[in-house]
């Protein structure tokens, strides 16, 4: 009887389920990659292949199944042997090797552009140089003195900042891993709105992420402030508390709270749900911006 109330998962149309699980790399980003058949506990090195590259990674979590997930980087094709961890080791230092000439060269051409990393691809049949400038670079003479020096077959390739702090990986305000190299598969756009809106400080050391740019985890947030701002009162509307009239000089959204001047020239805190807002007069709109009256 139990055998027959099992519910089975279907998969909707169009859509793929994957076995997938993160790795850490060996800089400390991660990639998300797909666990084909064994199902690996996690703090075991593993190898993967992927579009972006390949190499040694350890397991982070266990696996799960996941509905055609945006971000797959790659596949697991094993448990990690001597053989992998001797390659993956001659792959690191020829991209180490391929990084130092390249900051060397673009030190000796005088160019404004920083080298991130360098990054094998295909196999380590070829490198891709990660650089970092705001300027157009003459690529050609560049790698002619790269692929000189270095005998490697080698692309420059330039990324903003977000992007280089994604590859770089790192540690956030926070505390945590950079978010752009954990688990974001892509870049929402970010405004110092967002920070306002939050009543943030407008100070760049505090809202700005180790890449220089407004900090990525101001988004996650942003919606419900949005919608908390449209239900609470504005600065100068009228809310009543104890049969007494009051006005609104300051507003905590979160605690639901308001801080209230009343006639006699004190202040006094209120939880909104326990005042009653009041129409403003003089031709000031109400307080509930849904009640105000239409425009002409």
């Amino acid at each position: 009887m139990d055998a027959q109330k099992q519910v089975t998962q279907v998969i909707p149309w169009g859509k793929r389920l994957l076995r997938m699980t993160s790795l850490r790399l060996p800089d400390g980003s991660r990639v998300h990659v797909e666990v084909p058949r064994d199902v690996f506990a996690p703090g075991t090195q593993v190898f993967w292949r992927g579009n972006i590259g390949q190499g040694i990674g350890v397991v982070l979590g266990h696996a799960g199944m996941v509905f055609d997930p945006p971000r797959v980087d790659g596949t697991i094709t094993g448990i990690a042997s001597d053989g992998d961890r001797e390659r993956e080791a001659k792959v690191r230092a020829r991209e180490h090797a391929v990084a130092q000439v390249g900051r060397v060269v673009l030190r000796e051409l005088d160019l404004p552009a920083k080298v991130v990393r360098a990054q094998a691809e295909e196999g380590a049949s070829r490198f891709a140089l990660i650089v970092t400038t705001n300027e157009r670079l003459e690529f050609r003479a560049i790698l002619r003195l790269i692929g000189q020096r270095t005998r490697e077959r080698v692309d420059l390739r330039v990324v903003g900042d977000r992007d280089a702090a994604q590859v770089m990986g790192g540690v956030g305000p926070c505390g945590l891993q950079l978010c752009c190299s954990t688990f974001l598969s892509n870049f929402v756009p970010v405004n110092i709105r967002m920070a306002r809106d939050q009543r943030l400080p407008l100070n760049p050391e505090r809202i700005n992420g180790v890449c220089g740019r407004l900090l990525c985890c101001l988004v996650y947030e942003d919606a419900q402030y949005r919608a908390i701002r449209g239900a609470v009162p504005r600065i100068g509307d009228k809310r009543t508390t104890g049969g007494v009239v009051g006005e609104v000089i300051t507003v905590d959204a979160l605690a639901g709270t308001a801080r209230l001047r009343m006639p006699d020239g004190s202040e006094t805190s209120v939880l909104l749900a326990e005042s009653e807002p009041i129409s403003r007069v003089d031709g000031d709109s109400p307080a509930d911006p849904s009640n105000s009256p239409p425009g002409p």
